[in-house]
């Protein structure tokens, strides 16, 4: 697969095995504004794809628009982008000549601690909320969801923080019985991604560190699997575990195919 130009006047580009000169989601979406261009892009794609491989599922893949910040001015960029995404979901997927080219959507989370600006029980709860409500609207337009690519930022050194990042990512994603997969950036902490930003490097924790001992990102993980609150909810904790103790537990919905687990 090669990109293009955001300048080629042909769009999208004719497509054949001997030249495949398909566009990437991302490049169809910011090198062109219109939606209806866009959706042709994507439809031709997806036909082809799917003419050769009748059971693939086409998923459109994007970066943050999974979890909205509590920081101003970044809020507004995530209702943005999900705004794009929705509108040209509606174009690719609409009517019934056309419904289909698109069976999911695929959410980059590489978010941290430092996205969460309010640890406070109704700060939480919003957070929460909206990333529930965020793959609800997604679902409702028929698509599965999807956890394509998770892991986090500067939660190192505050287990608890870190703790309730992950549950509460991973829990609202239990909580959709169409957010069906899961896939972590980096199972371990040697195969992290370690990001360069300006001149110093941003790393990208996962599940596990250097020597194999989990973070309280697995335990968030089991514990949003087993669809019950952290286990430090039943011992003392700190404001912010206390915090989010004090919110109900989102109940695990059935997943397509099978079940997330059981509630405790």
């Amino acid at each position: 697969m090669a990109g293009f130009a955001p300048t080629t006047n042909a769009f999208p580009p004719s497509w054949s095995p001997n030249s495949p000169r398909l566009n990437y989601f991302r490049q169809m979406l910011t090198s062109n504004g219109d939606a209806f261009a866009i959706g042709a892009a994507i439809r031709e794609l997806s036909a082809h794809v799917k003419q050769h491989c009748p059971n693939a599922l086409i998923l459109y893949n994007e970066y943050g628009a999974y979890l909205r910040p509590s920081r101003e001015g970044e809020a507004a960029a995530v209702d943005s982008k999900r705004s794009q995404m929705l509108s040209t979901l509606d174009v690719v997927n609409a009517g019934a000549d056309t419904r289909g080219y698109i069976d999911g959507v695929g959410f980059e989370s590489h978010f941290g601690c430092e996205h969460i600006a309010d640890w406070s029980a109704n700060g939480l709860r919003a957070v929460r909320d909206d990333i529930v409500s965020n793959l609800a609207a997604f679902v409702a337009r028929g698509l599965s969801t999807h956890i394509s690519e998770i892991d986090w930022t500067n939660c190192l050194g505050n287990d608890d923080r870190w703790k309730v990042m992950s549950h509460m990512q991973f829990s609202a994603c239990f909580n959709q019985p169409r957010c069906s997969t899961i896939g972590i950036w980096g199972v371990a902490d040697p195969f992290r991604w370690q990001q360069p930003v300006g001149g110093s490097v941003l790393d990208h924790h996962t599940l596990f560190d250097s020597s194999g001992r989990p973070h309280p990102s697995y335990f968030g993980l089991v514990d949003a699997l087993l669809g019950r609150k952290p286990i430090e909810c039943a011992s003392s904790q700190s404001r912010e575990m206390q915090a989010y103790c004090s919110l109900p537990v989102l109940p695990i919905r059935q997943a397509v195919g099978g079940s997330w687990g059981h509630t405790a």
